[in-house]
Protein backbone atom coordinates (compact mmCIF):
# COMPACT_ATOMS: atom_id res chain seq x y z
CA UNK A 1 0.00 0.00 0.00
CA UNK A 2 1.31 3.56 -0.85
CA UNK A 3 1.79 5.71 1.98
CA UNK A 4 1.50 9.52 1.50
CA UNK A 5 1.80 12.50 3.90
CA UNK A 6 -0.30 15.39 2.33
CA UNK A 7 0.96 19.35 3.60
CA UNK A 8 -0.34 22.51 2.08
CA UNK A 9 2.37 24.90 0.96
CA UNK A 10 1.77 27.93 2.85
CA UNK A 11 4.08 30.34 4.40
CA UNK A 12 4.87 28.51 7.61
CA UNK A 13 5.49 25.20 5.87
CA UNK A 14 9.17 25.53 5.37
CA UNK A 15 10.59 28.85 6.79
CA UNK A 16 13.96 30.06 5.84
CA UNK A 17 15.58 29.73 9.23
CA UNK A 18 15.19 26.00 9.10
CA UNK A 19 11.80 25.78 11.17
CA UNK A 20 8.50 24.88 9.88
CA UNK A 21 5.42 23.11 9.64
CA UNK A 22 7.16 20.08 7.77
CA UNK A 23 10.35 20.36 9.62
CA UNK A 24 8.24 19.68 13.25
CA UNK A 25 5.78 16.55 11.45
CA UNK A 26 9.24 14.84 10.39
CA UNK A 27 10.70 15.60 14.06
CA UNK A 28 7.26 14.11 15.69
CA UNK A 29 7.61 10.96 13.41
CA UNK A 30 4.78 11.68 11.07
CA UNK A 31 6.49 11.63 7.92
CA UNK A 32 8.52 7.98 8.52
CA UNK A 33 7.42 5.51 6.16
CA UNK A 34 5.46 8.08 3.83
CA UNK A 35 6.36 9.63 0.79
CA UNK A 36 5.78 13.87 1.29
CA UNK A 37 3.18 15.34 -0.93
CA UNK A 38 2.98 19.27 -0.98
CA UNK A 39 -0.82 20.60 -2.32
CA UNK A 40 -0.08 23.85 -3.89
CA UNK A 41 -2.64 26.08 -5.08
CA UNK A 42 -3.16 26.80 -8.82
CA UNK A 43 -0.40 29.15 -10.36
CA UNK A 44 0.77 29.38 -6.23
CA UNK A 45 3.08 32.61 -5.48
CA UNK A 46 5.13 30.78 -3.02
CA UNK A 47 8.09 28.55 -4.07
CA UNK A 48 7.81 24.81 -3.23
CA UNK A 49 9.84 23.46 -0.71
CA UNK A 50 12.92 21.18 -2.43
CA UNK A 51 12.81 18.16 -2.76
CA UNK A 52 9.44 17.01 -2.42
CA UNK A 53 7.06 15.87 -4.98
CA UNK A 54 4.44 19.06 -5.47
CA UNK A 55 1.31 19.07 -7.13
CA UNK A 56 -1.27 22.07 -7.92
CA UNK A 57 -5.03 21.37 -6.55
CA UNK A 58 -6.35 21.57 -9.89
CA UNK A 59 -4.34 18.43 -10.93
CA UNK A 60 -4.49 16.57 -6.90
CA UNK A 61 -5.86 12.92 -7.94
CA UNK A 62 -6.64 10.26 -5.34
CA UNK A 63 -4.67 6.79 -5.29
CA UNK A 64 -7.11 4.02 -4.48
CA UNK A 65 -5.80 2.25 -2.02
CA UNK A 66 -3.29 4.22 -0.28
CA UNK A 67 -2.65 5.61 2.86
CA UNK A 68 -3.26 9.29 3.68
CA UNK A 69 -2.11 11.05 6.65
CA UNK A 70 -2.76 14.94 5.78
CA UNK A 71 -1.41 17.76 7.91
CA UNK A 72 -4.22 20.36 7.91
CA UNK A 73 -2.04 23.19 8.89
CA UNK A 74 -0.69 25.58 6.75
CA UNK A 75 -2.18 26.48 2.96
CA UNK A 76 -5.41 28.29 1.36
CA UNK A 77 -9.06 28.13 1.53
CA UNK A 78 -8.53 26.62 -2.51
CA UNK A 79 -6.08 23.55 -1.08
CA UNK A 80 -9.13 22.58 0.80
CA UNK A 81 -10.49 20.99 -2.65
CA UNK A 82 -7.57 18.29 -2.40
CA UNK A 83 -8.71 17.80 1.17
CA UNK A 84 -12.44 16.98 0.12
CA UNK A 85 -10.98 14.84 -2.47
CA UNK A 86 -9.44 13.13 -0.02
CA UNK A 87 -12.54 13.00 2.16
CA UNK A 88 -14.98 11.12 -0.47
CA UNK A 89 -12.59 8.93 -1.67
CA UNK A 90 -12.39 7.71 1.96
CA UNK A 91 -16.22 7.84 2.29
CA UNK A 92 -16.05 5.53 -0.74
CA UNK A 93 -14.14 2.77 0.74
CA UNK A 94 -10.74 3.86 -1.67
CA UNK A 95 -8.22 5.08 0.74
CA UNK A 96 -7.44 5.21 4.26
CA UNK A 97 -6.75 8.76 5.70
CA UNK A 98 -6.06 10.56 8.68
CA UNK A 99 -5.84 14.15 9.33
CA UNK A 100 -4.44 16.16 11.85
CA UNK A 101 -3.05 19.50 13.04
CA UNK A 102 0.42 20.11 13.93
CA UNK A 103 1.15 22.60 17.13
CA UNK A 104 4.18 22.95 19.35
CA UNK A 105 2.43 21.11 22.17
CA UNK A 106 1.90 18.11 19.39
CA UNK A 107 -0.13 16.67 17.31
CA UNK A 108 -3.55 16.43 17.62
CA UNK A 109 -6.03 14.16 15.17
CA UNK A 110 -8.97 16.09 14.07
CA UNK A 111 -10.33 13.49 11.36
CA UNK A 112 -12.15 10.85 11.31
CA UNK A 113 -13.14 11.72 15.19
CA UNK A 114 -12.37 9.36 17.71
CA UNK A 115 -14.51 7.23 18.37
CA UNK A 116 -15.62 6.27 22.33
Amino acid sequence: MKKFIVFFLGNNLCRSDGTGIMVEANNNGLCEGRKTLVVTMNNDRLPPPEGVETVEVGKFVVIPGADYLVVSNGGRTEQVLAQFALVAAHARGEITLEIVDLQPEGTTRTWPPLTT
